[in-house]
């Protein structure tokens, strides 16, 4: 059998994703971790620092612009290297480790034992009832931010407006840990498997957040006089919490590592949208109403928020979370 001589052979069809580069060489041999996001209304090329990755994230219009973002991006390199200086590390979910649990410090222990099971030791007994939580919010173990969070419009709030709100991080400067809280630390005891410390701890850590926030919710609304149609908990990474104009409410499973009128401030804020889908002076006025702390929930988010994305990450799966950013005119 003779084949036209004018048939071509099958093309081999070359990876989209190999075609955007992970990372960037500068001249003198220094290294960065690039992760690219394209948007088609993104108008100039700008550069975020994500902490928890340790890397540069990229956003421009299309992959056409990729090789201009690079060139803006080596103009940047100064900038780029304090930013990764000031990033704080990530802290995985391992034995030995100290993570935050509703405002204290931690310290994971691994144990033997095939059943899953996660043990808390040391944990305070007071409760707060208009927190609603055990612990009442205390924050004294809590890292120190370096840096002071920058003005902040009251009425901007946590969330962006418009369709399905939102309460956006508002990230800051690293932190270092005083050594007299490290000495005060409690411990979560994990069975299990080494291997298994992570997925256990992650995994019941969103439970104890799914109870935190259900109780909340269902205390908040009915307190208001609304309800929600559904709860969710996710690892979302550009949000505090959000409500939907069907009455879903939808919460960050990280927020159970900050202290717990935190937690109520991000609930009040996402029930108060359940009547006011919008971010109004009767909006406000109802979250203030539903929790009167409220203005110091958004005051620890602004200077604390940030850091609890770095927490029970590793590289690949790392939060997208912006440390800050530069516009490229």
């Amino acid at each position: 059998m003779h084949l036209p001589f004018h048939s071509k052979r099958p093309k081999t069809r070359k990876s989209r994703k190999s075609l955007v580069p992970d990372s960037l060489v500068f001249d003198d041999g220094r290294q960065v971790k690039l992760v690219f996001s394209f948007n088609r209304r993104a108008k100039r090329i700008i550069l975020k620092m994500d902490p928890a990755l340790r890397a540069v994230k990229i956003t421009c219009p299309s992959k056409s612009h990729i090789r201009d973002a690079l060139a803006f991006a080596r103009t940047r390199q100064n900038w780029i290297e304090d930013q990764l200086a000031e990033a704080p590390r990530p802290v995985s979910f391992e034995a030995g480790n100290q993570v935050p649990f509703r405002g204290e410090l931690y310290e994971i222990v691994q144990t033997p034992g095939r059943s899953a099971h996660v043990e808390v030791r040391g944990y305070p007994s007071n409760r707060n009832s208009r927190a609603g939580l055990v612990g009442g919010g205390a924050q004294a173990n809590m890292p120190e931010v370096r840096g002071v969070p920058s003005n902040r419009n009251p009425r901007a709030g946590l969330a962006g407006g418009g369709g399905q709100t939102n309460m956006r991080p508002q990230p800051r400067q690293s932190f270092a840990v005083p050594p007299e809280a490290l000495r005060a630390a409690r411990q979560l005891i994990v069975t299990g498997r080494p291997e298994h410390i992570a997925r256990r701890l992650k995994d019941w850590m969103k439970r104890e957040a799914r109870a935190d926030f259900t109780r909340l919710a269902d205390e908040i609304s009915t307190e208001a006089g609304l309800s929600y149609s559904r709860l969710a908990v996710r690892d979302m990474r550009t949000r505090w919490g959000s409500c939907s104009s069907e009455g879903a409410l939808c919460f960050n499973w990280r927020l159970i590592l900050a202290p717990p009128f935190v937690l109520r401030g991000v609930v009040a804020h996402e029930v108060a949208h359940l009547k006011y889908l919008n971010h109004g002076k009767k909006f406000w006025d109802l979250v203030r109403e539903l929790d009167p702390d409220n203005d110091r929930a958004r005051d620890w988010l602004d200077a604390h928020g940030a850091n609890l994305w770095v927490y029970g990450v590793t590289a690949p799966l790392a939060a997208k979370t912006d440390q800050s950013a530069v516009d490229a005119a």
